[in-house]
């Protein structure tokens, strides 16, 4: 009888219907998807050498490239998936002959140059999918760690790694790393010190990423730049420096911000899941760059299921105003979170009528006007003697709102005024023409 991929066969000796059984049981064996293979786990390093192009042109995004058997029976396609605000490659993998360790992913990118007072982030995006030797077929891996070696700076750069959907991070403690999370990815920003070539042995500068089984890695490597275009080499070594191993805090959904009638801010974020979570603060700034703390709130401390979290700044700036939330764990670790902005427009403190149409008018039109507040308004139509000939009332909202004024038909042609009040404040005249 012919098998389906996956199908156990019927006629099976039960000695081995037992075994395949007991090694399922014990996480040992695998069934998955046709054309799905999962790798054998292993504690050895992946080896990153010698890469060809199969696909694109070398440098370019959508470039594929295959390092063949970085572990026994699996190649690597590292596909150049994005470069961003300007970045650019100049060499895929750097051999250990230069800098570096010959085994790792090494990279070498020109992160666009920026200036002191508007700080400039460019990176690199690349995808790293395993497949089984020889083939196009995916191959998951069972634990790899990735680690991003001598992640580090000057006064005017720091390099940047992100990496999506880990399982855990590691780092050294204590380290000269900035890690923020967005609930997908992890971020390390570098040291401001430059430390001479790449060297494991300075744990302070390196940042530890762990999954389990995948067979796509999504990394990102560039910079945050004050000064001119500047060639930094990247070093991602796929072997573990460090024992222990940082669960993810918390999964973040969403982080926003939103601008409400009352010219207040709304935040509002939501957690997938919690771990050891004590709370969250809120920050704003006015510039992007010096934060100071507005709100504290509680976390949820362990949970696995969907927190709802909600703060209305009552008194932010005009203009933009830029917020990040910080979690704290019962530890006292912290994750900063990448910040969101939002525009606040002065909520206008008089009452102005902006725009009739159509003037002339024959028998009704339109009025635009804003008010301050929400609250009853009275819409008046004056002779050219000043005496009221038509008036409205109603609830106005607070803000822009537009009004029909019909039933003027009566009117005599001619030229007449448009007045608006509310609660004791009255608006300029705006002149209207009768047909």
């Amino acid at each position: 009888m012919k098998k389906n991929k996956g199908q156990v066969g019927l006629n099976e000796n039960p000695r081995t219907l037992f075994l395949r059984a007991t090694l399922i049981a014990l996480g040992l064996l695998y069934v998955l998807k046709p054309g799905i293979i999962l790798a054998q786990s292993s504690t050895s390093p992946l080896t990153f050498i010698n890469s060809t192009v199969i696909s694109g042109t070398a440098g370019s995004v959508d470039a594929v490239y295959k390092f063949q058997n970085v572990t026994s029976g699996v190649d690597a396609h590292v596909r150049l998936s994005a470069k961003y605000n300007g970045a650019t490659v100049s060499n895929v993998d750097i051999p250990s002959s230069t800098t570096g360790y010959d085994p790792a992913f090494q990279p070498n990118i020109s992160i666009a140059n920026g200036t002191s007072g508007s700080p400039k982030t460019s990176y690199v995006e690349w995808e790293i999918r395993f497949k089984k030797a020889g083939t196009d077929n995916d191959t998951s891996l069972a634990n790899i760690s990735a680690t991003a070696i001598d992640v580090d700076g000057n006064s005017n750069l720091q390099e940047k790694v992100q990496a999506y959907t880990p399982s855990s991070y590691s780092v050294n403690s204590p380290n000269e790393l900035t890690l923020s999370t967005d609930g997908s990815s992890v971020t390390a920003l570098g040291s401001t010190t430059d430390y001479s070539g790449m060297d494991s042995s300075v744990k302070a500068v390196m940042f530890q990423m762990n999954f389990q089984n995948v067979n796509l890695i999504t990394y990102r490597t560039g910079g945050v730049s004050k000064t001119s275009t500047t060639a930094r080499q990247f070093s991602i070594y796929f072997k573990a420096f460090f024992a222990q191993n940082t669960p993810l805090p918390v999964e973040l959904m969403y982080f926003k911000a939103t601008l409400n009638s009352e010219s207040k801010v709304k935040l509002n974020w939501a957690t997938a899941s919690e771990t050891n979570n004590a709370y969250f603060v809120v920050e704003r700034s006015d510039d992007g760059r010096e934060f100071y703390e507005i709100k504290a709130l509680p976390g949820a401390g362990n949970s696995s299921k969907t927190n709802y979290y909600a703060f209305v700044d009552e008194s932010p700036s005009e203009g933009l105003n830029y917020y990040r939330l910080i979690q704290t764990d019962h530890d006292g670790n912290q994750k900063v979170y990448d910040p969101v902005s939002v525009n606040v427009i002065p909520k206008r403190k008089d009452l102005v009528i902006d725009n009739v149409y159509p003037n002339p008018f024959k028998a009704s039109t339109r009025i635009t006007f804003s008010a301050p507040a929400r609250d009853e308004i009275q819409i008046s139509v004056l002779n050219s003697q000043g005496m009221e000939t038509k008036s409205i009332r109603a609830e106005s909202v607070s803000g822009t709102q537009l009004w029909s004024l019909t039933g003027l038909q009566e009117l005599e042609p001619g030229v007449y005024f448009l007045q608006a009040s509310q609660n004791g404040l009255v608006s300029k005249t705006f002149r209207l023409m009768k047909n």
